[in-house]
């Protein structure tokens, strides 16, 4: 199996920032084209560099939530006041949700279309029409 380090980037950071665009725009934020991909240029970095970490099962997944809380603060921009720390809260709580929603979405659809019967033959290949 090959893996190409850019395209890996790229799809993480095209999924970042559209995960925090939709975010920010359900939480009735400001929406910083330049804070959003930084954001998400964070967050392909990480989604890069996260399987070459070792870390224990419940420990991986205090990172992930720590780097998600992480990449809505960067894109939210500073927090002052009690009022921006209920509106980062909510943001925080609609890129979870956003991610949870499209990942259960991704996995429907993966394991519908995962199975591909060619000649009588069973293989696991995704059908290109399904990845566009």
């Amino acid at each position: 199996m090959e893996i190409y380090i850019e395209y890996a980037f790229l799809e993480n950071f095209l999924f970042d920032g559209a995960l925090l665009t939709l975010a920010l725009t359900a939480a009735r934020e400001k929406r910083r084209f330049f804070k959003i991909s930084a954001a998400a240029c964070v967050g392909a970095v990480f989604a890069i560099v996260y399987p070459l970490l070792r870390f224990s099962k419940y420990i991986g997944i205090l990172v992930k939530i720590l780097m998600g809380t992480l990449l809505v603060m960067l894109a939210f921009g500073r927090l002052k006041t009690k009022k921006e720390w209920g509106r980062y809260a909510l943001t925080s709580v609609f890129f979870f949700c956003f991610s949870f929603g499209f990942g259960g979405t991704l996995l429907g659809v993966y394991s519908e279309f995962s199975i591909v019967r060619d000649k009588g033959f069973t293989t696991n290949k995704m059908p290109s029409f399904v990845v566009f």
